[in-house]
């Protein structure tokens, strides 16, 4: 490693130079200037350009970051992510600069963000670390970490417009803060874990596979000799799949196990020591290779390009990815797109991602084996549950929705009030056994119900992020023990770590997932000892998907199945394994019937026959092909939803960026939806506009222009002769004249003077009134408005009838 050396002065000129060499570029920056994007834009334009790959993260601390930075930063191209730290008041202040080589790495950190003077003239410290190596924590793998880490998001054009909009807010209400960079504060995050030493389990314990890992063994076996590439393995968690992943590794020599946890990582290796205590084990932490026979690492590390190169493709055998339901994430895309083994295992208890994409296409859409949680307890591999649905008083209706999760300032608000709290504490008592674990919603809750539990004489700890991996050993330890009751947290338990002894859990967030829901009440289901059984203790409420989740134990239908109880509460019991019961509140049976009557509606009808129709032709379907295919006359769509976009948005199909562009046409989308059409003129005029193109469609027109595509449209099908009014202009040679004629004396004037908020006819020139929009979003209008002008001139033409 070469001496540090000390950059004063003029750091862009040394960040321009070491690009123009790099193979990847990762800035993590506390905030970004316009002034310091253009410093040094051309030399990051000119590397990707030639193939680097550029990744940003910056924050929105204290709102010095400027949108106008942002904006500037994604011109450099589609291929470059950026993503943003939301730090919700908390500091974020890191500042450093890497680039990746074919061979090296140059690391800089000190105290300039990305701002003209901070990369100019300023005064500044900053270390240049060239040919960097570190011993312990490898630069690239932290900032991985952190770049896909829970509390960032993709920079796009509408989240770029939602942080003006919060930005703005905040300067409005406090006018006395002074935009000014905050250079006083610090940031204190997790320490890293330590993962230079190897933890190895025992080995002398003699090893077995059980029944269930037996039958998913030899299904794996069996699409290896079949010539599978790739094979996908769903166990309910607790059943064992890093063991069976160990004993299958048997028959590779290489082999790469690849997980998104250190904790995971650390557990896997355990088990893989004692299936395989011969074998070399590593775990690659980017300072070195890691040749060894098994290898160990995060997802996080092998984002890095300069990482994932040191292996050649074909370096190992068998690639093992544990909760594969994340490999859809673009963190997994380049490496699974970069190793080529003999064979690649996906396991998971949950193959069903919450963004929808196709977790089964990543393994050759090959589902090799896969264990139900109702047949797991049957068969005695998993413990029977209780199940307890408790009612959630929290009005879900009240807090917004951020397309993926309730608004965290919100659900926050009114999940620490106190009454709230002492409604969980007594539900918890009425039903707990002795060893509890707890999901909560975020940070905030897990750390004030633990506070409130120990004012009230129960032994309870929360444990997040913040807690060191000692912190958690040391908590679980008491929990084992008996000297903690319960342990609150968010996520940390969620996924791949063994507590079999829990036989209590608690879920006091509104989990609308199914994949969230089995991930944690997996957690209690473990058979261990003497217990007989896992407690849930669940408070659903009106939130999103609260039903959802009994199909998970083994119910698809709850209010169908309920059975006499108690005066507050009524069971099921029919269909569910021996000593398995869920029992639910009078008031949650209340929440569900809503659920279900909603679900019932037209609305909601109409919602179910788009997703199965999409699932039916592999992709959103258009309003036309709804109209024709799903069995649902198109028209509900205009007398529920008001357009096809909003029915779009009303089924949660449209994407961030597709919702910021609906809302912004809405007015224009009802508009071509509702307009009358006692002749089809109107809508003919409207696809003329758009056949010249999505990036011309909405620009003024003279009726002459129009004209010859007009008369086109009615002429050449013979379309004319289905008019209420035929006019014999179109069936005649073309006559300039008389077409412009028609188009000023009808649709035009009509849609002018009717709907002026939308077009005008001034001067000769027709135009179409929506300002202020881009070219990607003139785009995504342009399609929208053809597919509703191509189902209503279906409509007219072909069931004889006006719309």
């Amino acid at each position: 490693m070469n001496n540090p050396r000390l950059i004063t002065r003029h750091l862009g000129t040394l960040v321009n130079r070491l690009s123009a060499d790099a193979k990847g570029i990762y800035l993590l920056l506390a905030f970004v200037r316009t002034s310091g994007v253009d410093e040094i834009f051309p030399a990051l334009s000119a590397a990707v350009q030639a193939g680097a790959d550029l990744k940003i993260l910056t924050g929105d601390y204290l709102w010095i970051t400027e949108p106008e930075a942002l904006a500037r930063l994604l011109t450099l191209g589609p291929q470059v992510e950026i993503r943003l730290w939301y730090t919700d008041g908390q500091a974020f202040h890191p500042k450093a600069f890497l680039f990746e080589s074919e061979t090296t790495l140059h690391v800089i950190i000190g105290s300039s963000n990305l701002s003209r003077s901070a990369v100019t003239t300023g005064v500044e410290w900053n270390v240049l670390v060239e040919d960097a190596v570190f011993e312990q924590d490898d630069p690239v793998t932290e900032f991985m970490r952190l770049f896909y880490a829970e509390q960032t998001g993709p920079v796009n054009p509408v989240t770029i417009e939602e942080y003006q909009r919060r930005r703005d807010r905040f300067y409005r209400d406090h006018p006395a803060v002074e935009r000014v960079w905050a250079d006083s504060v610090s940031w204190s995050g997790e320490a890293p874990v330590d993962l230079s030493e190897t933890e190895r389990g025992s080995a002398s314990e003699e090893l077995a596979l059980r029944p269930v890992q037996i039958e998913a063994f030899e299904a794996l076996s069996n699409a290896l000799q079949q010539g599978y590439r790739r094979g996908l393995v769903v166990l309910p968690t607790g059943l064992g799949k890093t063991y069976l992943a160990a004993f299958f590794a048997r028959q590779f020599r290489r082999v790469l196990f690849i997980a998104h946890r250190d904790e995971i990582l650390r557990q896997a290796a355990r088990t893989f020591h004692r299936v395989l205590p011969d074998r070399s084990l590593a775990f690659y932490t980017g300072s070195q290779k890691g040749a060894a026979d098994m290898v160990f690492a995060s997802v996080f590390t092998l984002a890095g390009k300069r990482h994932r190169e040191r292996f050649l493709p074909d370096t190992f055998d068998l690639v093992v990815v544990d909760e594969f339901h994340h490999a859809a994430a673009k963190s997994y895309e380049a490496l699974l797109d970069y190793f080529t083994p003999r064979f690649l295992l996906g396991l998971t208890a949950t193959p069903e991602r919450m963004d929808n994409k196709d977790v089964y296409a990543l393994c050759d859409g090959n589902l090799v084996y896969q264990e139900k949680l109702p047949d797991a307890i049957r068969k005695k591999w998993l413990v029977p549950f209780h199940y307890y649905g408790v009612y959630d008083p929290i009005d879900y209706r009240t807090i917004p929705w951020r397309g993926t999760h309730y608004d965290e300032e919100a659900l926050e608000r009114v999940q620490t009030q106190e009454s709230y709290a002492a409604w969980i504490l007594a539900g918890w008592q009425n039903h707990r056994q002795s060893r509890t674990l707890a999901f909560c919603a975020g940070v905030t809750q897990a750390e004030y119900l633990a506070a409130y539990f120990s004012r009230h004489g129960v032994a309870a700890r929360a444990l997040t992020g913040k807690n060191t991996l000692d912190e958690r050993r040391r908590a679980l330890a008491e929990l084992e023990h008996g000297d903690l009751s319960i342990i609150f947290s968010v996520d940390l338990f969620n996924e791949g770590l063994d507590i079999p002894s829990t036989d209590t859990i608690l879920l006091v967030r509104p989990t609308d997932s199914s994949v969230v829901f089995l991930q944690q009440i997996g957690r209690g289901l473990r058979t261990f000892g003497e217990k007989t059984h896992c407690t849930i203790i669940d408070f659903v409420g009106n939130y999103r998907n609260a039903d959802e989740r009994f199909a998970v134990l083994g119910v698809a239908e709850p209010l169908a199945a309920l059975q006499a109880g108690t005066d507050d509460m009524a069971v099921i019991t029919r269909g569910l394994p021996p000593n398995c019961f869920i029992a639910l509140d009078l008031q949650v049976i209340d929440v569900l019937q809503k659920i279900e009557k909603r679900r019932s509606s037209p609305e909601m009808l109409a919602i179910k026959a788009l997703k199965a129709l999409k699932e039916e032709v592999g992709r959103r379907p258009t309003y036309l092909e709804f109209h024709l295919k799903s069995g649902v006359d198109g028209k509900l769509v205009k007398d529920w939803f008001k357009s096809y976009p909003g029915f779009l948005a009303a089924a949660e199909e449209l994407n961030s960026f597709e919702t910021a562009v609906y809302e912004k046409a809405r007015g224009w989308l009802e508009v071509v939806e509702k307009t009358s059409m006692s002749q089809s003129y109107k809508m003919v005029l409207l696809r003329t506009m758009l056949d010249r193109g999505p990036d011309r469609w909405d620009e003024p027109v003279t009726p002459r222009e129009l004209a010859p595509g007009f008369y086109a449209y009615l002429h050449d099908n013979g379309l004319w002769m289905r008019e209420t009014q035929r006019q014999t202009t179109f069936r005649d040679r073309y006559e300039e004249k008389a077409v412009v004629n028609i188009l000023v004396k009808n649709p035009v004037k009509f849609l002018s003077e009717r709907h002026p908020e939308s077009f005008s006819y001034m001067d000769g020139l027709f135009r179409i009134r929506h300002g202020g929009i881009t070219a990607e979003e003139r785009t995504l209008i342009a399609r929208w408005t053809r597919e509703i002008v191509e189902y209503r001139l279906h409509r007219y033409f072909y069931r004889d009838q006006a719309y």
